[in-house]
């Protein structure tokens, strides 16, 4: 089984990666520690360079994606090498914002990827976007429009579950104990 975490970038990717991990889903090597995320990102380093490589080949990038990327055979030759990585797992997955506009070539290879998502009021992920890279609001909340459009295209494909990232902690800790039973990882975490 492999699992992709889902949403844009300052919308709680990292906390929910973060607690599936602890939860038995095996990321792999990842960012275990960022300036701006002191637990890390829990992105793996190649999958992210995939990922800025196909956004890039399109004229795009992480903060201003292209509407389609083409995955060529360099790219599925990487993406297979990196499955490959996985193949004594029973159950393991990945994380990156990016993932949102590159997901098409992971199908390919992956057909049974299971999807979760996870969403931000637009203005909390704006203001995280203006202190991290000193943006304006009207920039953070334009960029969360193109990542949430995404977000909820695949999301009417696959129906996967959806959750949310706010002030309010103790929400967000019982709507991941709920993922983590659908998602039957092994181990469950205590809120």
């Amino acid at each position: 089984r492999v699992i992709t975490v889902l949403g844009m970038h300052r919308s709680g990717t990292s906390l929910l990666a973060g607690t599936l991990q602890e939860a038995g889903l095996f990321l792999g090597d990842v960012v275990n520690q960022a300036p701006h995320n002191l637990k890390g990102n829990r992105e793996s380093l190649p999958i992210r360079e995939l990922h800025d490589d196909l956004l890039l080949r399109a004229k795009g990038s992480w903060d201003d994606p292209p509407e389609k990327v083409i995955w060529q055979s360099i790219h599925a030759s990487l993406r297979d090498s990196i499955i490959n990585q996985f193949a004594d797992q029973y159950i393991w997955g990945f994380k990156d914002p990016r993932a949102l506009f590159c997901l098409e070539g992971w199908l390919e290879a992956l057909p049974s990827l299971e999807c979760v998502g996870i969403f931000r009021h637009p203005e909390e992920v704006s203001m995280s976007l203006k202190a991290r890279n000193a943006w304006s609001i009207e920039k953070g909340i334009k960029l969360w429009k193109i990542y949430n459009k995404r977000l909820l295209f695949w999301h009417d494909k696959f129906r996967f579950p959806l959750i949310e990232f706010g002030s309010d902690p103790n929400l967000f800790r019982k709507q991941a104990s709920q993922l983590i039973n659908k998602l039957e990882l092994i181990r469950d975490v205590s809120p």
